[in-house]
């Protein structure tokens, strides 16, 4: 069996988050779509006249096509070295899908690393409302293994309490964290 991160499990178009991001958006803002997949929210954030750069696996990018990729200024994968500062960072539905927590950790502090002073840093996760009703459940490690076949997917559920930990341990200002159908916001800042 292969645990995929790319295979979110996620087909719903533009995430809450995104919505979000449009909301905190001032001109000359540059936003970094973190685990940016089918590029759903960088394509909607880019249709709004939002300046986004995308970053993710090198497995994802290589799968998406070159006309999609030929829109975005700077394109990272998740080995590259990020010097860049944003004004805002989104994370959606990406800590969910990383079976090991040391890696979610240090993906909230790459993150923290790179948004400028006073930046923000938009996160969703999955609750465990929409995992938990997949027919096709494991537990593995802190979360579940879901999907059927060779290649799966890791869900780790989320509720309130622990986004809003997880921005405080991160040293991030939490502005609002709350819940959504099947996942969890959280806003904060730096």
């Amino acid at each position: 069996m292969i645990i995929r991160p790319e295979n979110t499990a996620i087909v719903n178009g533009v995430s809450k988050s995104a919505l979000e991001v449009e909301k905190i958006y001032s001109p000359g803002f540059i936003v970094l779509d973190y685990g940016a997949g089918k590029l759903r929210n960088s394509n909607y954030l880019l249709s709004k006249e939002i300046i986004v750069h995308i970053l993710d696996t090198p497995y994802q990018l290589e799968r998406t096509s070159p006309q999609k990729l030929a829109k975005y200024e700077k394109i990272y994968n998740t080995n590259d070295e990020i010097y860049s500062k944003y004004d805002i960072v989104l994370c959606s539905f990406v800590l969910n899908v990383i079976p090991e927590q040391q890696i979610r950790d240090n993906v909230v502090r790459k993150c923290n690393n790179i948004i400028t002073k006073d930046g923000y840093f938009v996160l969703e996760v999955r609750r465990s409302r929409g995992i938990m009703e997949n027919k096709n459940l494991a537990p593995y490690n802190d979360g579940f293994i879901v999907g059927k076949g060779e290649v799966r997917t890791f869900q780790k559920p989320y509720n309130d309490k622990e986004v809003e930990a997880l921005l405080i341990a991160n040293d991030f200002t939490v502005i609002k964290v709350w819940n959504e159908n099947d996942s969890v916001i959280g806003i904060a800042k730096k």
